[in-house]
C-alpha cells in the first residue's frame, strides 16, 4: 500500500469576518430597539383612542338620561319616544302632517307639530345651551 502524501494548505482567514458578524448583530439590535419604540407609540395611541371612546359612551348615556328626565312629561303629550341614538321619534304621523285631501296630494306641516318644535327649541334647558353668535 502506498501512502498518499496529503499536504494541508492553510487557508487565510478573512480578517473582517468576525467584525462583520458583530456589525450585523449590532444592526439587528438597533432594529429591535426601533421596533419596540414604534410598538410602544402605537400602544399609547390605542389607549388614548380607547379613552376617547369610553368618554363618548359615558356622555351619550348621560345625555340620554338627561333628555328622558327633561322631556318625560312632554313625550307623553307629544306621543313620542327618545331612542338610544338620541332621536326623537313621533308615533302618530297624523300629528306631524295635515293631509288636506286636495287633488295635488301635498301635505303641509301640522300646526301641532310646529308648536311642539317651538316648545322643544325654546325649552329652558335648550336655549342656554345654544351658542351665541359672535359679534364683530
Amino acid at each position: 500500500m502506498k501512502k498518499l502524501n496529503v499536504s494541508y494548505v492553510e487557508k487565510e482567514e478573512n480578517a473582517f469576518a468576525l467584525s462583520t458578524g458583530d456589525l450585523m448583530a449590532g444592526l439587528l439590535f438597533i432594529f429591535i430597539l426601533l421596533l419596540m419604540g414604534t410598538l410602544l407609540q402605537i400602544q399609547e395611541k390605542s389607549d388614548n383612542h380607547q379613552e376617547i371612546i369610553n368618554s363618548y359612551r359615558k356622555i351619550k348615556t348621560q345625555l340620554y338620561i338627561d333628555l328622558q328626565e327633561e322631556f318625560k312629561d312632554d313625550l307623553k303629550v307629544w306621543s313620542a319616544t327618545i331612542d338610544t341614538t338620541l332621536c326623537i321619534r313621533f308615533q302618530e304621523p297624523s300629528m306631524l302632517f295635515d293631509n288636506k285631501g286636495d287633488s295635488s296630494g301635498s301635505t303641509a306641516t301640522a300646526t301641532v307639530f310646529g308648536l311642539i318644535s317651538l316648545s322643544f327649541l325654546l325649552s329652558p334647558t335648550i336655549v342656554p345651551a345654544l351658542p351665541t353668535p359672535a359679534t364683530t
